[in-house]
């Protein structure tokens, strides 16, 4: 939305200019900017799907590794390390800090299946509210992997992961383009997972919540 008020802008702006210095073309475009915007529709919408997803799975990384630092247990699993990676580490905060960085990179190749079983069964927390919610989470990531990997081509991989969508055509062997409609339904409802996600972790694990605009201040001092 921003980039289409600031090229409706930029249009309206030209065509003031040119009528004060008197240079009126009848034939001349008047929304030259949203007209290019439209051009390169495509990559922009890759651009805002890819740094939204990425975006979204930096947030889970950081509150596991929030909650697990808060509750180390959380870490006890048959799970073996090699004596190689622990054995130059001098505290114990340090083994966990390493257990915790191999937990959460583990995670990042299992899939939202496997991330929202863990949020369950080792943290207490459920995802998801709904099975929409689900869908849409696993839908937005999969169209992320497609588009950075298969060129936004629909694959077999994608259609087993993501299964019949109730309300969007992916076809096998067909690009799949999403409009400004999809990217609003599917980028609200991430925000409405982390923000439920986000309260219920730092109520349970005691963590510290601040406005965003605190944090940046908090950075620049």
């Amino acid at each position: 939305m921003f980039l289409i008020e600031q090229a409706s802008r930029a249009d309206q702006t030209r065509k003031i200019a040119r009528e004060a210095l008197g240079k009126t073309d009848p034939d001349d475009d008047p929304e030259p900017t949203q007209k290019a915007l439209k051009r390169f529709s495509r990559t922009n919408s890759e651009n805002l799907v890819n740094n939204s997803v990425n975006a979204f799975q930096r947030y889970f990384s950081q509150i596991v590794q929030e909650c697990i630092r808060k509750k180390p247990d959380i870490l006890t699993s048959n799970e073996q390390v090699p004596v190689r990676d622990i054995i130059h580490l001098k505290r114990m905060s340090d083994v966990i800090e390493l257990l915790v960085e191999r937990r959460v990179n583990k995670l990042a190749y299992e899939g939202i299946s496997g991330i929202e079983s863990y949020f369950l069964d080792r943290l207490g927390l459920a995802m998801f509210s709904n099975d929409r919610e689900r869908q849409l989470t696993r839908e937005f990531i999969e169209l992320r992997n497609i588009i950075v990997h298969n060129g936004g081509i629909v694959n077999a991989i994608f259609l087993e992961r993501v299964g019949s969508s109730p309300t969007r055509p992916f076809r096998l062997g067909k690009r799949y383009h999403i409009g400004w409609d999809d990217f609003c339904d599917y980028a609200a409802n991430i925000i409405a997972v982390t923000s439920n996600l986000d309260k219920a972790a730092c109520t349970k694990f005691s963590l510290r919540r601040k406005k965003f605009g605190t944090w940046v201040d908090l950075k620049k001092s």
